[in-house]
């Protein structure tokens, strides 16, 4: 009994009666040291602001019918107006010049200026219409046919095929966006064909 309340009274002195919770006083007498969080390394690239992603794609848009109307003139020896029209004179072999200026949308006097040159390149002759001796029809010969037959691809044809495949609002909110692009370039003002093609259009 005596060495027990011996034993008792040593370990009272080291280790004395706790006055607060021993959960709380084991956490106060802790300076925590929380991990910082982590930065992660991220690669930033200069994002390119929508001028001048507008810009470029405009460009993009020139360069390609300046190249494609340069590859058509190269291959085929002829303008794009002029193998619209000889493309238009396919359909029916001959038409009358005020026909084919509604269809390809074009002034009679480019109209009578391509037929001009496509008829000294022996692309097309005037032979006068069978309805009506006074009138004239435009008449696609065998090497203006050749020709069409053997050209590439249009870029105006693939583009329209790849339109009329989009929905009718897409369609529209292309139709409006290039259209406001248009005024904002005050270029809505300029008379214009629907053809793609850079500058003035050449007969």
């Amino acid at each position: 009994m005596l060495w027990n309340h011996i034993l008792s009274n040593i370990y009272l002195r080291k280790y004395p009666k706790p006055t607060m919770d021993i959960g709380a006083e084991w956490f106060a007498g802790i300076n925590l040291q929380l991990p910082k969080p982590l930065t992660p390394k991220v690669c930033i690239k200069p994002v390119m602001s929508n001028s001048n992603a507008l810009l470029i794609a405009l460009r993009q848009i020139n360069r390609a019918i300046d190249l494609q109307s340069k590859k058509l003139e190269r291959d085929t020896g002829q303008t794009t107006p002029q193998l619209l029209l000889l493309k238009e004179l396919e359909k029916e072999g001959r038409a009358k010049p005020s026909v084919i200026a509604k269809s390809v949308h074009l002034s009679h006097a480019t109209v009578t200026s391509i037929v001009d040159r496509l008829e000294k390149s022996a692309m097309v002759t005037r032979e006068k219409s069978a309805d009506d001796g006074r009138s004239v029809d435009i008449v696609l010969t065998k090497k203006g046919r050749d020709c069409v037959r053997n050209a590439p691809e249009m870029l105006q044809e693939d583009f329209l095929i790849s339109l009329s495949k989009l929905e009718t609002w897409e369609q529209n909110l292309l139709i409006s966006s290039v259209q406001r692009i248009a005024v904002m370039m005050d270029a809505n003002r300029l008379d214009s064909a629907p053809i793609l093609e850079v500058g003035e259009i050449q007969p």
